[in-house]
């Protein structure tokens, strides 16, 4: 009662169901909704992994949270394997909310997970049935070779079955005098992988003959394993068809509106327009309110009958100068060039009111549908149409918590004007920070996983604001790095963790710290004299130091990197390669970095869920693999349960960071030795 009152207190709606036995267990698992499980560790008549093991065999996606009165490391990893979600004292009501919270949170990410992961597989389904029936020469590979080609792929060149071209390389399909200008296409493209290129050769006929081709490449996936699509168009076809290729490339196959790429090509054509003063363009965003419910009430293939059915009453809405198209699953975007916000509020109502009023036929049942509409002017300000189109997006999901069925006046002035005004504020807040000390270091502890008793701490900083209350860096470090005050922040929390280095040694401590360095420092030629200076002075032991920086700003600075690890190893300090595997191709670009990395730390984002996703263990077993022969020590951050410490120990991980063991702290008190 006592943990149901607090709960219903911190505003949970909790509608409790109490049960001591191993049958109430079986029957509420069986004829009851449930989200969430507490369970005491030692029940009257059966045990927590028992009712663990009933939980998991029943097949239903609930999360049980144990709670023990005097929980161990071994007690809690066990209930970890089995199943639980967390283990938390029994008294600590506090941390549970959170627990919940978490819990709560991560239960409708899985539920939207399953659904749209149904929803992928069902499109991947009618996208295969696409491809099947186009016109256009279509094959996906991998590594170089074929997995699956389409019937206009294979006829063009001479195979009778997709048996006999899977496996086959695409270098078959070229002619001989081609295979070095295709050589060298492949490498250029591989360096890129994100981008659509082309490229014009002669292909090669089962027959022995060739025949002009062009083949476009543009990154793809099929059965969920990444690839590359490769169209092919024949340049030996007349002219007229090839125009109606060029126009099919153009538009949704499903509403016959222009497709998303080619609106984006338009959107980006309308905003250089505006830089140079050569007219405004009006972008019109419309998402409709319900689709996802009729979806799943109707199913897909009546879904598309209703995007289709929406598509014509859009297209008699607007004038044939417009650009329209299927811009997303729900989402249709209307572009509209040389006219102002109140010509496209007056298209945007009559589009309103058309959708309101008009029902449509989803295989024999009636649906009906509304829209939220934000518009957009496309003036000369605006400089970037990915970063326009993410706000007019993200105001149409404001939107939708705000009601259906409205038209929104996406205003970046004022929103503008707002950020602005926050970063002057924050500016000001943090020289005065600095002027009157008022920056704190905070210290997370960084553990071995190989049973060493190193004192490795992660050396953080906060900023007190006027009623001393702590400022998280997340808050302000935009603002520092914005307005380039980098080098000032770095410089005083270097000086100031040294300062509290060298008092600890004297007291017999041997703590090593590792400091963040912000990107801005590879840019800062006096650092390494100036923390030689610092060293000297302070007569600290520098291989106590280890200094950061993330795999972004190394990448991107390779050479500035190498020569600020030469300079920090002539001064005997280590040096950490931070948020590895944020990259694309980190894997694949271990070569080329920098030489002398001691420490790797692999990014947080592969501990989320790491106990219960096979992709993300595989990943922090490739990264550990790759860096090893290197003798680069592995660092796990942003550990926040016990089931990732059994998986990342057996991946061979060395060390592991995050608030499961510790959340940043004033004081330098964990026990390494195992013992607290």
């Amino acid at each position: 009662e006592a943990i149901i009152n607090a709960l219903r207190r911190a505003g949970y709606g909790v509608r409790a169901t109490r049960i001591n036995n191993r049958d109430g267990l079986q029957a509420a698992l069986k004829d009851q909704v449930t989200d969430i499980i507490l369970c005491a560790s030692n029940l009257t008549e059966f045990t927590a992994l028992q009712a663990l093991a009933l939980v998991k065999k029943s097949g239903k996606d609930i999360s049980v949270i144990v709670l023990s009165t005097a929980p161990s490391m071994a007690n809690s990893v066990e209930l970890l394997k089995a199943g639980a979600r967390d283990v938390v004292p029994k008294d600590q009501t506090d941390l549970l909310q959170l627990v919940i919270a978490r819990e709560f949170k991560d239960l409708e990410e899985r539920r939207e997970h399953r659904s749209a992961v149904k929803s992928l597989r069902e499109t991947e389904s009618r996208c295969r049935s696409l491809i099947d029936s186009s016109r256009d020469a279509i094959a996906y590979v991998h590594d170089g070779m074929h997995i699956y080609a389409n019937a206009v792929y294979l006829r063009l060149f001479g195979y009778e079955s997709g048996e006999d071209i899977e496996s086959t390389p695409v270098m078959d399909l070229v002619a001989p005098a081609d295979h070095a200008t295709f050589k060298d296409f492949l490498r250029t493209y591989a360096a890129d992988e994100s981008q659509t290129k082309e490229l014009e050769l002669n292909g090669l006929h089962t027959n022995k003959n060739s025949f002009n081709v062009r083949m476009k490449f543009s990154p793809a996936s099929i059965d969920g394993e990444a690839c590359t699509q490769i169209i092919i168009q024949d340049l030996t076809r007349n002219e007229d068809l090839e125009n109606k290729l060029k126009t099919l490339s153009r538009h949704d196959l499903l509403t016959g509106l222009y497709n998303r790429q080619y609106f984006l090509e338009e959107l980006e054509s309308a905003v250089a327009k505006a830089a140079k003063g050569a007219g405004n363009s009006v972008l019109l965003y419309l998402q409709l309110d319900n689709f996802n419910s009729i979806q799943e009430t109707a199913g897909i293939a009546a879904a598309d009958l209703v995007l289709r059915d929406i598509a014509t009453l859009l297209r008699a809405q607007i004038d044939e100068s417009y650009i329209l198209a299927h811009f997303g699953n729900d989402v249709f975007t209307l572009l509209i060039h040389d006219k102002d916000v109140e010509h496209a509020q007056q298209i945007a109502e009559k589009i309103r009111k058309a959708l309101e009023t008009s029902s449509y036929d989803a295989v024999g049942q009636a649906v009906t549908t509304t829209c939220r509409i934000v518009i957009g002017l496309i003036a000369e300000y605006l400089l970037n149409s990915k970063v326009f189109l993410t706000e007019i997006s993200k105001a149409s999901k404001k939107q939708r918590d705000g009601g259906a069925n409205k038209i929104h006046i996406y205003s970046p002035d004022a929103d503008a004007q707002t950020a602005k005004g926050r970063l002057q504020e924050q500016v000001k807040q943090i020289q005065t920070a600095l002027e009157t000390n008022k920056f704190r270091l905070l210290y997370q502890p960084i553990v071995s996983l190989q049973g060493l008793t190193d004192e490795n701490y992660q050396v953080l900083v906060c900023m007190l604001d006027e009623n001393n209350n702590m400022i998280e860096p997340d808050k302000f470090m935009p603002a520092v790095e914005h307005v380039g005050m980098t080098a000032a922040i770095d410089r005083w929390v270097i000086g100031n963790a040294v300062e509290v280095l060298v008092a600890k040694r004297r007291k017999g401590s041997k703590l090593t710290f590792f400091i963040k360095l912000f990107e801005y420092t590879l840019k800062d030629e006096g650092l390494l004299k100036w923390l030689s200076n610092l060293i000297k002075t302070a007569r600290v032991e520098a291989d106590s130091l280890v200094f950061e920086l993330n795999e972004s700003a190394v990448m991107t600075h390779r050479a500035e990197t190498q020569a600020l690890i030469k300079g920090l190893k002539q001064l005997h300090c280590d040096f950490c390669l931070s948020h590895f595997g944020t990259s694309p191709n980190s894997l694949a670009q271990l070569a080329q970095l920098p030489t002398g990395i001691d420490y790797l730390k692999i990014d947080r984002s592969f501990q989320a869920k790491l106990a219960t996703s096979p992709e993300n263990q595989s990943i922090v077993k490739k990264i550990n693999a790759a860096v090893r022969p290197l003798g680069i020590s592995t660092i796990a951050e942003g550990v926040e349960d016990a089931g990732s410490l059994s998986v990342l120990w057996q991946s061979g991980v060395n060390f592991v960071q995050g608030h499961y063991l510790q959340k940043p702290s004033e004081t330098l008190d964990f026990d390494f030795s195992g013992n607290g």
